[in-house]
């Protein structure tokens, strides 16, 4: 076989295997995960072509003498102690369960393959508890206290028991607390190589970014990417550096002040002189004491907050904006609790799927309470049982029939839960209370994407248009650092309001990348002038994915797999990775775009920046990975399930991972190639990231 089909055939078997990675999560989402694992992720086909991948790995290592480059070399040869790893995990790992009741001995277990076998030494359960949030039913942590020859051990969440090389997970427990299942594993040898790969992957990956001959420090000593580079090649680009600093229920509110005061006289005698009316013909409160009862503290999503949160919650659910017809949220909670005949006729339940529009006679976006209703008949039952489908029609009758409960639950009394006396331990700071009615108040990501969007419009308009304004300029960078600040700032309002760093669902997530897009851009954009547009239309598309996919939920606590400090540093690395193939993106497409013309230098800067940025963006999305696999291993006993997200986010690295082999595929110098490849590949970010949750689920979907 000649040398250059040998130094391509890894990489072929590569691109083998990502198709057959891409078809296997297509297999699971329609087959289900049994059958993937049965005829894909456990064939010994499967096996095999990643012993092809391994070998042939080898092959080309020692043909090109890596082992000159040890830093190149213990790269490579990381990902092998990894697939050995696996395999032997594969091959030699017993997982099963055991269940135990409380003070009853046991040692036998039955294994996922059904058979019984026996642990070196017995276990007896002492107790098992469920940990709550301060003052709410949220579970915290599940604990099982154990025995085991004589010594007091636990077993909860994120934390393990090790005993022999057993190791034992918290799992379920029985209805009447009285008894608890464990998750085996035993997995001496296949642990042990696995993590020498990461441990060797993380060294190797440092070297590789700071040793003086390497790719990178030869890359960021390019004179492509020295400041005096650009301003010579764009005579008059943007940016020029420069150094720059059902009845009238009046009872239901009396109801509430009990509780949200000292004495119920004194509640309704402010009550009764707090009624104004307003512009709105509409029996409403003044703001004053609406605001006042907007700070009392209740128990909602399994969280302590003040009634400000609730209310904001539940006019935006019904009308999509925190206010109405200049009514505060409060107010017209308060309202509606007291004169709920009041609000039958008002056209505040948003529909946006016209057809059903149509179908129940309503006149523009908003529907009344009352036009749901024909007598005692609710409309929306007999449409669902009319079109019962997954379709756009059944989804929006779901969504507004969730309106109308949330409705029902405050008619009813159940949907405010008042803090309890007792429960003064769990009770918030005046300043935590007021930072979250702030936070509620302000539409910060709303007012973010729409700035953030304009400015980077107008900045590559600028940009591509030659612009020169050291005054525009330094408007651009302040806006740009005021905008990293709002969103810091918002950042950390919502990690102080919520008590955990708000990296645990979409909308955290978008925000985080919008920040690492910033600053990003703050790092580059003396050197860089297309960094400042860069910077803005990221943060604002992903601030715009979250305001439209109404992705900012109420913060929640953590469920108790996610109270792990590996998380924040998980979330971290991966979105600080998908920060950089996102500018990498928008650099291949500016490029793409000055190729039409006679731009090779400025061509070749971006060139050289991507190829710059690409050693860390991987590298930062392989260590994510495989943080996410050592948390796993602590709160699952498995390091690696072939979950879809998992999956994914491994084509994205070996898909990605393909450009930096420019030596093997001498393809990746065209300028051409290599910048239709990146801006292509950052389809794979938009599926790992967006795709799964929404087109595939699995075990990552509850983010």
């Amino acid at each position: 076989m000649k040398t250059s089909a040998i130094s391509k055939l890894p990489f072929l078997l590569l691109f083998v295997m990502t198709s057959v990675l891409m078809t296997a999560t297509v297999v699971e989402h329609f087959h289900g995960s049994s059958t993937a694992y049965a005829h894909i992720y456990g064939s010994w086909a499967f096996r095999i072509l990643w012993a092809f991948i391994s070998v042939s790995g080898i092959v080309l290592l020692v043909r090109r003498r890596l082992w000159r480059k040890p830093t190149v070399f213990a790269l490579h040869l990381s990902f092998l102690f990894i697939l050995c790893g696996a395999l032997t995990t594969a091959l030699t790992a017993v997982n099963g369960s055991i269940h135990l009741r409380k003070g009853t001995p046991a040692r036998f277990f039955l294994t996922d393959n059904g058979e019984v076998r026996e642990l070196p030494f017995e276990l007896t359960l002492h107790r098992f508890e469920v940990q709550h949030y301060p003052g709410t039913s949220a579970p915290s942590d599940y604990v099982s206290t154990l025995f085991a020859d004589g010594k007091e051990h636990t077993v909860s969440m994120n934390c393990i028991f090790k005993r022999d090389n057993y190791r034992f997970y918290q799992s379920s427990f029985d209805d009447d607390f009285s008894g608890t299942t464990l998750s085996i594993n035993h997995d001496p040898y296949g642990i042990a190589l696995t993590y020498s790969g990461y441990l060797m992957l993380l060294l190797s990956m440092s070297a590789s970014l700071s040793v003086r001959n390497g790719t990178f420090r030869r890359l960021l000593r390019h004179p492509a990417l020295r400041r005096s580079a650009w301003t010579a090649s764009v005579s008059a680009g943007l940016l020029i550096p420069y150094a720059a600093p059902a009845h009238s229920n009046q009872s239901n509110l009396s109801h509430l002040a009990v509780h949200f005061s000292h004495s119920a006289h004194s509640a309704l005698s402010v009550l009764s002189s707090t009624q104004s009316p307003t512009h709105t013909s509409l029996p409403t409160l003044r703001r004053t004491f609406a605001d006042s009862v907007g700070r009392r503290q209740i128990v909602y999503n399994n969280r302590v907050c003040p009634l400000n949160t609730l209310a904001t919650d539940f006019v935006k659910k019904l009308y999509g904006r925190a206010t109405f017809r200049g009514l505060t949220s409060e107010q017209v909670l308060l309202s509606w609790l007291s004169y709920p005949e009041a609000w039958n006729d008002v056209p505040i339940i948003k529909i946006k799927h016209g057809e059903l529009r149509r179908r129940l006679g309503v006149s523009g976006e908003y529907a009344a309470l009352g036009q749901l209703y024909t007598g005692n008949e609710y409309r929306l039952q007999r449409l669902l049982q009319a079109d019962n489908n997954n379709s756009a029609l059944t989804r929006a009758i779901h969504e507004t029939d969730e309106k109308v409960g949330l409705i029902l639950m405050l008619h009813k009394g159940t949907l405010i839960r008042p803090l309890s006396p007792e429960d003064t331990h769990a009770r918030l700071s005046p300043r935590r209370v007021r930072l979250e009615i702030i936070y509620n108040r302000l539409p910060i990501v709303r007012v973010a994407f729409m700035g953030n969007l304009l400015l980077g419009i107008i900045a590559f308009f600028a940009l591509t248009m030659r612009v020169r304004s050291r005054r525009l300029q330094l408007a651009f960078r302040t806006a740009l650092f005021l905008s990293l600040l709002l969103l810091a700032i918002a950042f950390c309002i919502r990690w102080y309001i919520g008590g955990f760093i708000p990296m645990s669902n979409g909308f955290e997530t978008m925000l985080f990348m919008s920040l690492c897009s910033l600053s990003l851009s703050a790092l580059l954009m003396r050197r860089f002038p297309f960094a400042v547009p860069f910077g803005f239309l990221l943060a604002g598309f992903s601030l715009l994915v979250a305001h439209l996919s109404d992705m900012n939920p109420q913060i929640t606590p953590l469920m108790p797999v996610l109270s792990s400090p590996l998380l924040c540093l998980h979330v971290t690395i991966v979105m600080l990775s998908y920060a950089l193939f996102a500018f990498m993106c928008l650099n291949s497409l500016y490029a793409l775009w000055l190729l039409r013309g006679d731009n090779a230098a400025q061509v070749s800067q971006l060139s050289t920046l991507n190829r710059l940025l690409l050693h860390p963006a991987v590298f930062l999305l392989a260590g994510g990975i495989f943080v996410g696999a050592v948390w796993a291993n602590i709160s699952w006993g498995r390091y690696w399930g072939w979950d879809p997200k998992e999956v994914w986010a491994l084509i994205t690295m070996l898909i990605y991972s393909f450009a930096l082999h420019t030596v093997s595929l001498p393809v990746f110098r065209r300028p051409r190639v290599f910048h239709w490849f990146m801006a292509l590949a950052f389809l794979c970010v938009v599926m790992t990231y967006f795709g799964v949750n929404f087109l595939l689920g699995g075990l990552h979907s509850y983010a």
